[in-house]
């Protein structure tokens, strides 16, 4: 089980963290917090010295909480066979829990990461072990009214779904990693394992018009465990933490200017302007 801690501020000045909720997982692995944009409402204005009546709307963002259940499926299962990972939303500031949850069939996620585009629609990425596949999840929104409710938060509050909208096959995934670069989105998916510690790991780019990736190149990597992207300036970088090599854990994590190709790229656009 994973608990949610609330930090609140005692006599002393110290800070105190009582427990505040407990949330089922079945061998939860990471933790991920994100906002989603709640499907706008429009409201009706008055017009200054018109008298003319505008549109005006308004915009709402709904907290999201991840966890991963990686052992809600055994390899090889799939369907109703699969205990589902959970995604709890709409926190409830009178209660101090989230209120609503969002099931979603996983095989094996040993890690969640988001991202979210120009045009303000979030994304949800799973990286599942079992299944050897980075799915790619829509999050989206609507309203529901209930009559009656435990705090006045719930009595109308936003709906949150997921649909999949793309599964992308990566051998032995235990990590992807996201980041922005000139204003398009990449996924690093860590390839753990796959005939054996020497793998490939593959780096993406999200097609806005396709709504979908697309396969940009493959990095060579043993027994990647974690990926990170950093960014000094306009240099971009990507870490692998990389886990073992056949019998061995002494492996060193090296740091890849993994879109040195792209600045050269920019640079030959920029002197052909110039």
């Amino acid at each position: 089980p994973h608990e949610v801690i609330v930090c609140t501020s005692g006599d002393s000045g110290q800070l105190l963290f009582p427990e505040v909720q407990t949330m089922t997982s079945w061998g939860g692995h990471g933790v991920d917090h994100f906002l989603v944009r709640v499907d706008q409402e429009k409201e009706q204005e008055q017009g200054q010295g018109q008298g003319q009546e505008q549109e005006q709307e308004r915009v709402d963002w709904m907290d999201v909480l991840v966890i991963p259940s990686y052992y809600g499926c055994e390899r090889g299962d799939s369907g109703s066979a699969c205990s589902a990972t959970h995604i709890y939303y709409n926190w409830d500031p009178i209660s101090l829990k989230f209120v609503d949850t969002l099931s979603v069939v996983s095989s094996g996620p040993s890690q969640s990461d988001h991202f979210t585009t120009a045009s303000n629609v979030t994304y949800l990425l799973l990286a599942e072990n079992f299944a050897s596949q980075l799915s790619v999840y829509r999050l989206s929104t609507s309203t529901f009214s209930s009559s009656s409710s435990i705090s006045p938060f719930r009595a109308q509050r936003p709906l949150l779904h997921a649909e999949k909208i793309q599964s992308i096959p990566v051998p032995g995934i235990a990590a992807c990693a996201t980041t922005v670069i000139d204003s398009i989105i990449h996924i690093i998916a860590a390839s753990y394992h796959d005939s054996g510690w020497q793998t490939h790991s593959p780096v993406y780019l999200w097609n806005e018009t396709l709504l979908s990736f697309s396969l940009l190149q493959t990095l060579p990597t043993i027994g990647a465990h974690d990926a990170e992207t950093i960014e000094f300036q306009v240099n971009h970088f990507l870490v692998f933490s990389e886990d073992r090599n056949k019998d061995t854990v002494h492996i060193s994590s090296n740091v890849s200017s993994l879109f040195i190709f792209i600045c050269r790229l920019l640079f030959h656009q920029l002197q052909d302007v110039y």
